[in-house]
């Protein structure tokens, strides 16, 4: 039997069942920034909507805030797997 292919969702543009939460107003007070980066509000709003995420994205193009920003607006624990060997390395 052959594995099915997959082919990778697009959430662009979709209603997502977020809480009511100003991810901008939060993004000023706590990190000083005046808006998110390309991606970002995205990934962060499928998070905070309770789906899977996973967030692939250059040397500093601000993926830390992709999971410190829904950690500090929602209750209980976050888990994030970060291969900071590998990049220690390159």
């Amino acid at each position: 039997m052959r594995p099915q292919k997959q082919t990778p969702v697009d959430y662009t543009g979709v209603a997502l069942d977020t809480p009511t939460i100003d991810l901008e107003s939060c993004l000023r007070e706590r990190f000083g920034l005046d808006r998110f980066r390309p991606g970002q509000r995205e990934v962060i709003e499928t998070v905070l909507a309770g789906r899977d995420c996973l967030c692939v994205m250059p040397t500093g193009s601000g993926k830390s805030l992709c999971y410190q920003l829904p950690a500090l607006v929602q209750e209980g624990g976050m888990l994030v797997i970060s291969p900071l060997i590998a990049l220690m390395k390159d």
